[in-house]
């Protein structure tokens, strides 16, 4: 395939790593090589941290034998490429630290758009940070491809504690780095994920009755010594103790699940900290702030 081979000639033609002081500069380096094939700086060197993190986990995740989440270039979107007629373009809203830049093409005389997202990282310069399509028929972003879901077995729904248990276990220091593919929805029962697409509606884009993680009564977390207590069923309702530390102050709350036919799913958590008690299904029904 020539995406292999694009590939392996970003990675192979190596030349000391630049530290780019406008956005345009870094499109005009990533794009170099399909543009007459022009020598480009490393490829790591042009994306940040985090992005390539992502990378490094989808070729561990292949070596270990899993499928490719990427099998086409996101920067032609397409397996193979002829690029003509580049342009690129600030959008308003760009400045010194963070920047979207439009950048529009023909393939093989096809046009294409495409939204790259970067930022200022100081003394490194510009990096890439992701890529968007919202072409008709071929929408992605980069770092969503780059983290595929983890989907959790039926199996931990026939029994209400290991519900909670795969709820927590995101939180968990080996999980850290897959942040990104966590979906902690598949958890959530029908009313719940309703109650958050209303908040999500109603607030427009804004913050909405929610500002922190209810799960972990916090914005940030640093979790460990989670113990999940044993479930009290009732019919089709049942509540799970949880306790843990969270940046080392204690933490508990009792959790509610509903059974939604053979799977037990999250319908509600109250948390008993004495500096802010809460439950969560009180605020998401509370009237709008």
């Amino acid at each position: 395939m020539r995406l292999l081979a694009v590939l392996g000639f970003l990675l192979a033609s190596i030349l000391p790593a630049a530290a780019f002081d406008t956005a345009e500069e870094l499109v005009a380096a990533l794009y170099a090589p399909y543009m007459g094939g022009a020598e480009s700086a490393d490829i790591r060197a042009l994306r940040s941290d985090e992005l390539n993190l992502l990378y490094d986990a989808e070729a561990a995740r292949v070596a270990e034998g899993e499928d490719a989440s990427l099998d086409f270039d996101p920067f032609v979107n397409g397996q193979d490429f002829q690029v003509t007629d580049l342009v690129t373009e600030l959008t308003p809203d760009s400045n010194e630290f963070a920047a979207t830049i439009n950048v529009s093409f023909k393939n093989f005389d096809q046009p294409v758009s495409l939204q790259l997202q970067a930022f200022n990282f100081d003394s490194s310069g510009w990096k890439l940070e992701d890529i968007t399509s919202s072409m008709p028929g071929a929408e992605y972003r980069l770092t969503d491809l780059l983290s595929p879901k983890i989907i959790i077995g039926d199996d931990v729904f026939a029994d209400p504690s290991e519900v909670v248990e795969a709820l927590y276990d995101a939180y968990s220091p080996e999980r850290a780095a897959e942040w990104r593919r966590w979906d902690a929805e598949q958890l959530y029962s029908t009313e719940l994920k309703a109650l958050f697409l209303k908040d999500q509606e109603e607030a427009g884009g804004e913050i909405g009755r929610i500002d922190f993680d209810p799960w972990i009564n916090g914005q940030d977390y640093d979790v460990k010594d989670v113990v999940v207590g044993d479930p009290v069923i009732a019919g089709d309702r049942a509540t799970v103790p949880v306790e843990f530390k969270n940046f080392d102050q204690p933490q508990k709350a009792t959790l509610t699940l509903v059974k939604e036919g053979a799977r037990w799913m999250v319908d509600d958590i109250e948390n008993v900290d004495t500096e802010y008690a809460f439950r969560l299904r009180a605020i998401l029904e509370a009237p709008m702030p």
